[in-house]
């Protein structure tokens, strides 16, 4: 498992560091990246996000599915997200109009 990651914000490049500290390449050209598919799954669950690069730009990266379900975890789940809202003590009006519905011609 991979300890630390740095982050090159001007290039987003990723640089994932081993445990012995080397530094390992991160970045797959689209042809190598199908090619070696598998080893490039395998990279991404042991040392963190790889690059693939589509006529010399980035163009996708690949993370493990635990890294992917951190990313879209929401911050707050639904009851802590109700707990904090700024709307706690405010009476809503939740009674139904029942008027009936508006004449529609066909």
């Amino acid at each position: 498992m991979y300890l630390n990651r740095v982050y090159n914000l001007d290039s987003l490049d990723v640089i994932a560091l081993s445990q012995r500290g080397s530094i390992m390449n991160n970045q797959w050209q689209l042809q190598e990246a199908k090619n070696k598919f598998s080893s490039l799954v395998d990279k991404a669950l042991e040392n963190g996000p790889q690059i693939v690069t589509r006529r010399g730009k980035e163009a996708v990266v690949v993370i493990s599915v635990d890294e992917y379900r951190d990313l879209i975890k929401p911050e707050l789940d639904i009851i802590e997200f109700f707990q904090t809202s700024p709307l706690i003590g405010y009476e809503l009006d939740t009674t139904r109009n029942k008027d009936y519905p508006r004449d529609v011609e066909l």
